[in-house]
């Protein structure tokens, strides 16, 4: 019997000295995790000239992720501006060919066309350590004055995009919601650098074009579906020509003009646009209209109709 407590003893005691060391080897393999995480974002942040800007970090994720969070990030890209509480760059060992950028709290994008604060349960962008790996942005309950959105989820692979979304609510009276919306396309490889203006002007230079081989938005009553291809113009506009396929065309008007996307006073000759083009439905639902789609010279044009001016992509 005391030699049975004495083996039994020993056996403790090396599991014991086992744990230790594997606990040791984690916790010293999550440091240089961290260390390689915090260097690595460092250098990042260090190549963008000032236009990323944080408050305190801290080192996080432990023990199943290594993780390091910046707080009050702050990251501008041209016209574009982006805050939020907090930012954290997280390494997942399951998925060790990337990391994943994760913003948390109160949250503000504003664009020389959009200002909006926002929330959302769960944000992540997750992005490959080296070029041509896939990126992929996923959203969940994303909530904002007078819009919500119940799921996001985008995928750029080399040149090809998709992106799915679900419950778009969209402010307007009355309320236009999309229950989804799909995006299938490609766009040529992007030129490195910080620059934004210099990145897209060497993109349009060398032959760069945005090809949309389809974009279906989904309402309760109507259906809207793009293709069409764009480049960039002298003035780094966006410039091109599509196909718009509207089924229920009178509803999605009447959806843009809530939504702000079309100007009221061209409510009614789109209207009428709308019905003398219509044509019978294959499937029998409501009837379907065909429009050119063109932008040129910083004007977006819709069946000949003039809908909204748009803006340079960079300015110098």
């Amino acid at each position: 019997m005391q030699g049975g407590a004495a083996y039994t003893g020993r056996m403790l005691r090396r599991l014991a000295v086992t744990l230790t060391i594997l606990a040791l080897l984690h916790s010293a393999a999550w440091y240089g995790a961290t260390l390689y995480i915090e260097r690595f974002a460092a250098g990042w942040i260090a190549a963008q000239g000032g236009q990323v800007q944080h408050g305190p970090t801290s080192r996080t994720g432990w023990p199943f992720t290594a993780a390091v969070t910046y707080q009050d990030a702050r990251i501008a890209s041209g016209a574009l501006r982006w805050q939020a509480e907090a930012l954290t760059l997280r390494w997942l060992p399951w998925d060790p060919a990337g990391f994943a950028l994760q913003p948390s709290g109160a949250q503000r994008i504003t664009t020389p066309a959009v200002q909006a604060a926002y929330t959302a349960r769960q944000a992540a962008m997750f992005l490959p350590f080296t070029s041509g790996g896939k990126t992929r942005l996923a959203i969940t309950e994303l909530a904002s004055p007078g819009i919500t959105l119940g799921k996001l989820d985008a995928t750029l692979r080399d040149t090809t995009l998709t992106a799915r979304l679900a419950a778009l609510e969209l402010p307007g009276q009355p309320i236009p919601s999309l229950t989804s919306a799909a995006l299938d396309g490609s766009m040529t490889a992007m030129p490195s650098g910080t620059d934004p203006l210099r990145r897209w002007t060497a993109w349009r230079d060398a032959g760069g074009r945005i090809t949309l081989t389809d974009i279906t938005m989904r309402t309760p009553e109507a259906r809207a579906s793009l293709s069409g291809s764009a480049t960039l113009d002298a003035q780094m506009r966006p410039a091109g020509d599509g196909t718009l396929v509207l089924q229920n065309g009178p509803a999605v008007i009447d959806a843009a003009i809530a939504a702000g996307l079309l100007p009221r006073n061209l409510g009614t000759p789109a209207r009428l646009l709308a019905t003398v083009m219509a044509r019978p439905a294959p499937d029998g639902g409501a009837p379907v209209i065909t429009l050119p789609v063109q932008g040129r010279d910083g004007r977006l044009t819709v069946g000949g109709l003039a809908v909204a001016r748009i803006p340079p992509l960079a300015a110098p």
